[in-house]
């Protein structure tokens, strides 16, 4: 049960990036012609279902980590954003680190190494929950 809650946590802090658009200066971009979202309904709830499905990259930095085939559909069917899992054939770091210094992120990064994850907010790699939902 923790980890279907984790998981789902997860995806919501994922679907917030997808609300943001950055220009390089890491500053956001602005479309006049597109509506904002109404903040009381869930997002997945907005989407004009005439709208292509989203396909997105998403990098768990653990080999051992468990993905259910059930809830990648079930993600699918209810929000039309199909997931393509990638994981580490070993947790050395490597895959991680070619990713960084590719400068070819995927989508969706989820780290679980703590030290990690402070170095890449201190380089501005990533950001506070928060702060994206606030964007």
């Amino acid at each position: 049960m923790k980890r279907s809650t984790l998981i789902i946590l997860i995806l919501i802090i994922s679907f917030s990036f997808f609300g943001c658009n950055f220009n390089g200066s890491g500053n956001i971009k602005d479309y006049p012609d597109y509506p904002y979202a109404n903040k009381d309904t869930d997002s997945w709830l907005q989407i004009d279902p005439d709208d292509e499905d989203v396909e997105i990259d998403w990098y768990i930095d653990s080999s051992s980590y468990y993905i259910s085939n059930s809830m990648t559909e079930k993600i699918y069917q209810t929000t039309g954003v199909k997931i393509n899992w990638i994981k580490p054939v070993t947790d050395d770091g490597a895959k991680l680190g070619t990713y960084l210094a590719n400068n070819k992120l995927p989508d969706v990064i989820t780290i679980n190494d703590y030290a990690i994850r402070v170095q890449l907010a201190e380089e501005n790699y990533c950001w506070p929950i928060d702060g994206l939902a606030e964007r």
